[in-house]
């Protein structure tokens, strides 16, 4: 891993690349004026929700005028694209030629970068990683690494990676799972919403925006639930009791779930595994229509849907 790291810096010169990133935040050049005053503001109102969601959003539309960042930075941004761009055509043949663990932890981490931000990521991220084709790294994996490391733990975890990759995105379909109800119950997922609209709600105790979320939807599901909508929430925690008191403070009228210290891997499998949750709504035949929507949207859905 070590003659990997080398030769690529021999070659690609990234530790410049990120000494000119540094120059720019020491120079204030990286966010815009606009930016930085947002970001202050919401530090001085972190503890005021209201206030906080309301600059949330203003920030969001500032990152989707593209007036987050400034010129110097998006300069530099594209230069590092169009330089990991030629970086990641040089290493998938360096995978292809040298394969060993350490080059499978190449693949994976490819891999694990591109679910990090499958659900959460802002567009600019995304087109940081535009360079970085599942395709080609599923051949490599089917090909070379899968034959030559079968019972390796990565085989299991890049297979999954995959899976999710494909699925989790509007049009695909969602991941089926069986987890604890609040009493020890297993329940299957697809048992409960076979045949229905549903929800999908991934969230936890400690959480904020996911419970936000939550709540916002229960008019939702007291308005269409008898017209063939419903929701089930995964709280995911380190105990049972921390769920239950949350969904009872919350009042969520709809079956809730637990992910106890991740056991069944259900956010990763969801490509929400660095956050606290997301939400999909599925149809009827289990594809996803809508990717963390509000309620707004998800009744809009439902108007059209279950008239």
């Amino acid at each position: 891993y070590q003659q990997y790291q080398k030769l690529s810096e021999d070659k690609f010169h990234f530790s410049d690349l990120y000494n000119r990133y540094e120059t720019l935040s020491k120079q204030k050049l990286y966010f815009t004026p606009r930016a930085m005053e947002l970001q202050e503001l919401m530090s001085l109102y972190s503890k005021d929700k209201t206030k906080s969601d309301s600059l949330y959003a203003i920030y969001q539309q500032l990152e989707k005028d593209k007036k987050l960042y400034t010129p110097q930075l998006m300069a530099l941004n594209e230069e590092s694209k169009n330089l990991k761009k030629r970086e990641q055509k040089w290493k998938e043949e360096y995978m292809a030629e040298h394969p060993s663990v350490a080059t499978y932890f190449l693949l994976m981490d490819d891999l694990m970068s591109l679910v990090d931000y499958q659900v959460h990521g802002f567009p600019e991220e995304f087109d940081m990683l535009s360079f970085k084709n599942v395709q080609d790294l599923e051949s490599l994996y089917n090909t070379i690494y899968k034959p030559m490391f079968p019972e390796h733990s990565y085989t299991t975890l890049v297979a999954t990676m995959l899976q999710s990759l494909k699925q989790i995105e509007v049009g695909g379909r969602y991941i089926d799972f069986t987890a604890p109800d609040f009493e020890g119950n297993s329940v299957t997922l697809s048992e409960q919403i076979k045949g229905k609209v549903a929800l999908i709600d991934l969230w936890a105790s400690w959480c904020g925006p996911c419970r936000r979320s939550a709540k916002s939807m229960i008019p939702v599901y007291e308005k269409y639930k008898s017209k063939g909508f419903t929701i089930v929430g995964v709280a995911r925690e380190k105990t049972v009791q921390t769920a239950k008191a949350a969904a009872l403070q919350d009042g969520y009228p709809w079956l809730n779930l637990v992910e106890l210290n991740d056991a069944g891997n259900i956010w990763f499998k969801y490509c929400v595994g660095n956050s606290g949750g997301g939400t999909f709504l599925v149809d009827q035949e289990g594809k996803i229509l809508a990717i963390c929507p509000t309620a707004e949207e998800v009744e809009r859905i439902l108007e059209k849907m279950l008239k």
